[in-house]
This record gives C-alpha cells, structure tokens and sequence, in this order.
C-alpha cells in the first residue's frame, strides 16, 4: 500500500500522503510565495502543517506526469480514509486556499478590509489583495478540494470551484453537486464573527462561514491562519461585486407597481433556487443552519428581559395591524405613508398620500439595517442618518424609514427581523 513519500537518500524525510493538501504545478505555487522562480518544470507539495516540499522534474512533461499522479494518489489516499470506520478525532488540517478571482476596485478592497480587518499581514495592502483576488479567481475555476465541518463537528472533504461567470459558487462530494449562487450569500464570516450564530460546532481561526439567505451556514476549515484570511477576504469581494442593488425611487403609482412586481419575482426566484439546492447532510448546514435561522431575533431578545420584549412586540403588533404613519425616505426627500400589517404578519403594506400601495412580504426581508449600517449599501441619493432603520429584501430592495426616536426606530428594527425570521423558518 502507497501510504508514503520518502524524501532523500541518507534518513530519508517520511511525509505521509494523508499530510499533502495540495499538489502545484509551476506558477500555481505563486501564491505562496516561496522566495525563489517558478517554472513548469516544477512541481510544490503543500503539507498540512505549512511547510512545502519542491522538487525541479527538469522539464515540463516530467513535471506535468508528477503532478497528476501524485494528485491522484493524495485523492485516492483520502477516500481511503474517509471510508475507513474509525476516523481520527483530530480533524485534519486543509489548507483551502482559494486564491483566485478578477478585477475589483481599490476603494472596494479598501472597503471590505476597513471593515473586517484580518490577521495575515498580506491581506492588509490592498495591492497585494487585489493580486490575491485575481489569483482566486484562477484557481477556483478549476476547482479546489476543501475540508467542510459537518454539524457533528467533522471535516468531510468537498471539491469546489466556481463557475465561468464567477456568479456561482460549485460544491461536488460523493457523485453529488450543489451550486450556490453568490447573490444568495449574506456574508463570510471569520470564526469570531461566526461565534455568536449559535451553530454547535467547535471553530478556531482556521474557520471561516458562509451564511446563506436561507439562514444555513456552511462553515470550512483549512490548514492555516493565512489561507483562510485569503478565502474569506477573497469571497467578500466576490459577494460584494455580484449582490445586485437598487433604490426605491418614489411612491408614485408606476413605481410602486412596477418595484412591486420586479421583488415578488426576483423574491420567487430566490426561494425556488433555493428549495432546488439539496441542503447537504456532509456540511454544517444541516445542524447549524435550523439554529442559525433566529439568531437575529434571539440576538435582539438577549438585549432585554423576555417579558419585556414580549410586551414590546405585543404593542408593536397593535399598532400595526390597526396602522399607523411613518416617515419614508427617498432621493426627493421624505414623505409620510400609512404602515400597517395583516393578522398573519405576513406582510407590511406601505401606502402613499396618493393611494399608491406596495406589499412587502415578510419572507422577502433579508435584513434591517439601524442608521448608518445602511451606508455600506450604497444608497444613492438617500440621506440616512441615526435615526432611520433600512430594510433590505431578498430582491435587492430597500426601504428607508425615519423615525422621531430612537426607541421607535430600535422597535420596528427589532419586530421586524423576528416576523422576517420566523417567516424563513416556516418555509424551510
């Protein structure tokens, strides 16, 4: 049994098969940066414990046919261990080091590391950043394996890749594939940002957690520190480029109809994509995401005592379903609207001074963002100060209200995202 490669001729070096997380072939080794040239005659092992083995084949062919059997058997080696009864209670360290991916902005690198700074220095200079990105782009296209953390706290090996427009992000384990559009991803999440989801599984800085519209978290591990500072920076841009936008203009008759039926179908759309993707019992959506779902409304509930904050959604939903006036802000300014809410929940009917109406269904709420959360949107146009709460929907939509206090403001914010995700749930 091929089980391990021998380095050397006197006391040679033991590196076992299982040890190797990836197998370069000439330029695709940059990334690491090795501190020597690079040419297709080379070919570099990447060990699970961050050291890397190169070896100069002397030529190009030679180089080519050492890669791919030595792909072949590090690949056959893991289903070797992944079939065996016993695995190790020490899960293995991945290096899922997708670097990859095409042009992006300076101010938008710039952007997405003011607002999650990370550990590997490499990842703080947004020239080197946006090297990174292109180089994840490349690699991911052809497909990476990485490690996913399964709700039982074991890692389970995953090839992905992304799709040739980039808008798809590709996962294929055991003769089954799953493809996540990007514009259906909330966030990536470092293992810090991912603590407080509540999802049950043991994470370290290694980790880093994509959090779907679904409320499902797929959560990976890789070998080291630096390799998932690279993933997660990589995919917020990645995120941050294909989430589609758009501002509420008016609440004049043609724009209400028209805004009102372009979210219910990209709404649909969203949720039949997403009652297609198979949710995978070998990732760490199946246990973690039915406790992810709420966190938004536990997080809110924590902030008070329960009977409080039982009291403050009874009032609110009083006050809605009898109706009330709100504020609503757009490029033209603000104007007044009446609110109100059916006796399900379902669904927040904002009607103009013109009789102009539009429907947004609870289910379609994606977030709610209190004052100036909102800027990282984008809004054109639209003055949102401290005192407005923004709700986002799935379709790319958003609705800015101004409130007199900031009491009133925190409310509706709060209500607002319990009724959206308990809506979720039900549809799951």
């Amino acid at each position: 049994e091929v089980d391990t490669l021998l380095v050397g001729k006197v006391g040679p070096e033991r590196v076992p098969l299982s040890e190797v997380l990836h197998v370069h072939r000439g330029l695709e080794a940059v990334p690491l940066d090795l501190g020597f040239p690079l040419d297709n005659s080379m070919v570099v092992l990447e060990l699970a414990s961050g050291r890397c083995l190169s070896f100069n084949m002397g030529h190009a062919r030679a180089a080519e046919d050492f890669a791919l059997y030595f792909r072949l058997l590090t690949a056959m080696r893991r289903q070797e261990t992944r079939s065996q009864p016993q695995r190790s209670t020490k899960p293995p360290d991945d290096d899922d080091d997708a670097r990859s991916e095409c042009s992006v902005r300076t101010a938008t690198v710039e952007q997405q590391l003011h607002s999650a700074p990370l550990s590997t220095a490499a990842c703080q200079d947004p020239r080197e950043v946006k090297k990174m990105f292109k180089m994840f782009k490349e690699t991911m296209r052809r497909g990476r394996d990485f490690y996913v953390v399964e709700g039982s706290g074991e890692p389970y090996d995953v090839e992905c890749s992304l799709s040739q427009g980039h808008d798809e992000f590709r996962m294929r384990w055991d003769f089954q594939n799953r493809d996540i559009p990007l514009r259906d991803m909330v966030q990536v999440r470092t293992h810090r940002e991912a603590a407080g989801l509540g999802l049950g599984v043991a994470m370290d800085a290694r980790c880093a957690t994509l959090e779907l519209q679904t409320g499902e978290c797929i959560t990976f591990k890789f070998g080291h520190v630096e390799a998932c500072d690279r993933f997660v920076v990589c995919m917020r841009l990645l995120v941050e480029q294909k989430r589609p936008r758009f501002v509420s203009r008016s609440f004049s008759s043609a724009s209400l109809a028209g805004q009102g039926a372009m979210g219910a179908a990209q709404g649909g759309a969203n949720a039949a994509h997403g009652s297609e993707a198979p949710l995978s019992a070998r990732s760490a959506g199946s246990a973690s995401s039915t406790q992810s779902r709420s966190r938004r409304g536990s997080a809110a509930g924590r902030k008070a005592g329960s009977s409080d904050s039982r009291a403050m959604v009874e009032a609110f939903v009083r006050q809605m379903v009898v109706g009330c006036q709100l504020s609503v802000v757009g490029p033209g300014g603000s104007q007044q609207v009446r609110c109100s809410m059916d006796a399900g929940l379902t669904a927040l009917q904002v009607t103009a001074g013109d009789g102009s109406s539009r429907e947004v269904l609870m289910r379609q709420v994606k977030l709610v963002h209190v004052g100036a959360e909102a800027a990282k949107l984008g809004l054109a146009g639209i003055a949102v100060d401290e005192l407005c709460a923004t709700v986002e929907l799935m379709s790319g939509d958003c609705l800015t209200f101004r409130f007199a206090l900031a009491e009133e403001r925190d409310r509706f914010a709060v209500c607002l995202r319990i009724f959206a995700s308990a809506h979720r749930q039900q549809q799951q």
